[in-house]
């Protein structure tokens, strides 16, 4: 790929200099090539258990969440029983009094 694009290059290096030059551009990127699949491998590894904690941790807040609703939920259904008792009080004082004024 890019070893058939390049020229060749004259910078004052001799016939073996360049052998060796070219040899262990070869073996680097041969290495990591090579090494690329067992890092990547390890980086998705890596990757999932992190998500996986991030999940977990946001699962837990959700559910914490979930039991304060419904908490909140009692309460307001408690509140809207305890107003309509109130007012069923108050409009028997209500006609109570209009019935004696009459």
């Amino acid at each position: 790929m890019i070893e058939e694009a390049t020229p060749e290059l004259s910078i004052g290096l001799s016939e073996e200099e360049r052998t060796d030059l070219a040899q262990l551009i070869t073996e680097l990127r041969t290495d990591k090539q090579a090494g690329s699949f067992e890092t990547a491998a390890l980086t998705a590894e890596h990757d999932l258990k992190t998500l996986q904690e991030q999940l977990s941790r946001c699962s837990e807040i959700i559910l914490n969440f979930d039991a304060r609703l419904k908490s909140l939920y009692d309460i307001v259904c408690l509140f809207y029983e305890k107003s309509t008792i109130m007012n069923e009080r108050i409009n028997t004082i209500a006609d109570a009094m209009v019935s004696k004024t009459l």
